[in-house]
């Protein structure tokens, strides 16, 4: 993981704007594994559970909610995200895709759209409304890049848009601040070489 991700990490990804965030899925029941759970109804069924990550239920094999790691990734990302784009976008207008690609232009100036989504790993699409809604709100600079390629504008935070992007980084500190409240540094920084282990491996999936 860049350094550039790890600083996002206080808003994690996959969210835009209130009206692009999606409810989580219903999620399996979170009660706790017992043997009973685990024992097989027949000799025919299916293989016993030999993953914490799953458990026999009726003879068939379900996910547990308790340590399936992807639940807990996709629920901490969906609700953090949809609290902090309410909360961005009563309080400066913009939503979370608007706020990674502002702070993105803070870490890297005069950069194109291509530039940004693989900073944030988000597509052109995403990443090309955001610097509308952000060019709207007269945040941004821009100057044409090789060869005056029109497609490939140098994008950059202006006054307006530094001092828009210290306001939100605030908050976003502050939020960061409140869900890791109650962890310990050492037990923290076991858990960003976990996730920056996991993000590695993504490049073999």
């Amino acid at each position: 993981m860049n350094g550039f991700n790890a600083t996002l990490s206080v808003e994690p990804i996959s969210a835009d704007d209130p009206a692009n965030v999606q409810s989580a899925p219903t999620i399996l029941s979170c009660d706790q594994d017992t043997s009973e759970d685990r024992a097989m109804t027949d000799s025919s069924g299916p293989a016993p559970a030999t993953s914490l990550s799953t458990r026999i239920v009726d003879g068939r094999l379900v996910l547990n909610a308790e340590y399936y790691v992807p639940y807990f990734l996709a629920i901490v990302n969906t609700r953090l995200s949809r609290g902090s784009s309410q909360i961005y976008l009563d309080r400066f207008g913009i939503g979370i895709v608007d706020w990674r690609v502002l702070a993105s232009l803070a870490i890297e100036p005069e950069i194109p759209a291509s530039r940004i989504c693989q900073l944030i790993d988000l597509d052109k699409g995403a990443v090309s409304r955001a610097l509308t809604r952000l060019d709207e709100l007269r945040v941004l600079d821009h100057k044409a890049g090789a060869e005056r390629d029109i497609r490939r504008k140098l994008w950059s935070l202006n006054e307006a848009g530094y001092a828009l992007h210290a306001a939100v980084l605030q908050v976003a500190l502050e939020r960061e601040d409140q869900l890791v409240r109650g962890i310990t540094e050492e037990d923290l920084e076991t858990f960003r070489n976990v996730m920056r282990q996991m993000h590695a491996n993504l490049q073999d999936m």
